[in-house]
């Protein structure tokens, strides 16, 4: 059954995969958890929405990125597999983090964090370390078409317009329809299109 229903779920979408009742499908995804195979969330609208994988969950130490990203973005992302990272991880270092994922969903889900940055020198300094400082200055400037985020300092943004590109493609053989005038100044292709960044 978690085989069958592996990846976000709803109560409505447990219901159809299993094609069974929505309180049956609770109680399904109600026996997987109890076994270990369900992390439950919130999504947007208060939604009640169930994360199910077909190994059980083994509790360690540290900061998984998938988790951290969805107790704050309203965009949830399904972990591959266990993304712990030690110490305190901070929006910086997930943003940076998501982007080297080269995940379409993981970094779409981690562009709200834009919205929580603080300390911009430190992302320069977590993207310069991974090759990423024009992925995330042109991830960054999408961000602010639809999403109200801090303004970046002009030290921080001159520093990543100077970084060599490493990869033009953010997301591997993607390409943005709408936002070229983006990809331009910063010399990368973006993933996402309007009908992404509306959703």
């Amino acid at each position: 059954m978690a085989k069958r229903l592996r990846g976000m779920q709803t109560a409505a979408s447990a219901a159809k995969a299993l094609d069974v009742g929505r309180r049956t499908a609770v109680n399904y995804i109600s026996e997987l958890r109890k076994l270990g195979y369900v992390r439950t969330s919130r999504g947007k609208g208060k939604i009640r929405m169930y994360e199910i994988s077909e190994t059980k969950a083994i509790k360690k130490s540290g900061t998984d990125l998938y988790d951290f990203i969805n107790s704050l973005s309203p965009v949830k992302v399904h972990k591959p597999y266990e993304y712990i990272i030690h110490g305190k991880l901070s929006a910086e270092e997930a943003i940076a983090r998501a982007i080297e994922t080269k995940d379409f969903r993981t970094i779409l889900a981690a562009m709200y964090l834009f919205r929580l940055v603080k300390d911009w020198p430190e992302l320069n300094r977590q993207t310069k370390m991974r090759g990423l400082q024009r992925s995330v200055g042109a991830l960054y400037d999408l961000a602010r078409k639809y999403i109200r985020v801090r303004a970046m300092d002009k030290r921080t943004r001159n520093s990543l317009l100077k970084a060599r590109t490493e990869d033009k493609f953010i997301v591997p053989h993607m390409r943005s329809k709408n936002f070229q005038d983006i990809e331009r100044v910063w010399n990368v292709y973006l993933p996402f299109n309007d009908g992404d960044m509306r959703r």
